[in-house]
């Protein structure tokens, strides 16, 4: 398995679009969740540059990330404004 981005090298939002190990995940909240897809890449990027250094276990971060990602917008995170990320 490849290795997950990291704090020196954190993918950028565009990338993640072409990666299939996150963009089925993230066009499925998209859709799922009626919301924009750049607002959810920035959010699944954001997430993923936090989880994934921490995680020991990296088959699996594409689902934790999905997870946290929808729980966020449930919870009302909807309405913040999507966090800024570097292209």
């Amino acid at each position: 398995m490849e290795p997950l981005s990291n704090s020196n090298n954190v993918q950028r939002p565009a990338d993640l679009l072409h990666d299939k190990r996150y963009c089925s995940s993230i066009e499925s909240i998209a859709r799922e969740l009626a919301v924009p897809i750049d607002d959810v890449v920035a959010r699944y990027q954001s997430t993923l540059a936090t989880l994934a250094p921490r995680a020991t276990v990296t088959d699996y971060i594409a689902i934790l990330v999905e997870k946290k990602v929808k729980a966020l917008y449930r919870t009302g995170y909807r309405n913040l404004q999507a966090p800024r990320v570097a292209a």
